[in-house]
């Protein structure tokens, strides 16, 4: 390689270098992960109920949540939703401020949870939700057989005083999904549940 040639490449790799090493000096952020709103998935052992996390990641202070939520009216009625014990809850008490109220309209003839809300007010230390969390919990009641996916959409977000929309593809969303197994599966899992639960009250060395 011609020693002119060296000395190009030598700069093409030393200009970017040299920039990336003034941006840590100067204390600029690099860009931050992508947010991601995520529904919670679970596998129904027993006959009933079951709870269902709405989550986030990679937020840098999220102080407000908005989102609808689409599901299987056959397999799954919503029986309420709550985040007053949630990692959002928790963050604004640790921040010194509170939670304005938690809004949602249910409608289990369509299977649409729309309009889940909550922010954050008063906030005296922190800058909100910091990096993720459960939001909210949504309790269903178990009406079929079969699995039930979760979609959320219309979703919204309040992160560092930023607006972020899901529409716009401003952050993640994904969706779960909650099974609930054919009852003769269902009595096989309980039957293997209980099985191993005997194993393990069993004195060490003693055979089956």
């Amino acid at each position: 390689m011609a020693t002119r040639e060296r000395r190009l490449l030598c700069r093409r790799v030393a200009v970017p270098l040299a920039l990336g090493a003034l941006l840590a000096l100067a204390g600029i952020p690099r860009a931050a992960a992508t947010p991601t709103l995520s529904v919670g998935a679970a596998i129904v052992t027993s006959p009933g109920n079951v709870t269902v996390p709405i989550s986030i990641a990679n937020t840098v202070g999220l102080t407000a949540f908005q989102f609808d939520l689409a599901f299987n009216p056959t397999v799954l009625q919503v029986l309420g939703f709550d985040d007053s014990t949630t990692d959002f809850a928790a963050a604004a008490t640790a921040g010194g401020g509170f939670l304005t109220g938690l809004t949602g309209f249910i409608d289990n003839t369509d299977g649409l949870l729309s309009g889940v809300a909550d922010s954050m007010a008063g906030l005296i230390t922190g800058n909100g939700l910091a990096p993720g969390g459960v939001l909210v919990d949504i309790y269903f009641q178990i009406v079929g057989l079969g699995s039930a996916s979760l979609t959320p959409s219309n979703a919204f977000l309040t992160d560092n005083d930023d607006f972020l929309s899901s529409a716009n593809g401003d952050f993640v969303v994904q969706g779960g999904t909650v099974r609930i197994p054919e009852p003769g599966t269902l009595a096989l899992l309980a039957l293997g549940l209980r099985f191993l639960a005997l194993r393990r009250r069993r004195p060490e060395g003693e055979t089956p």
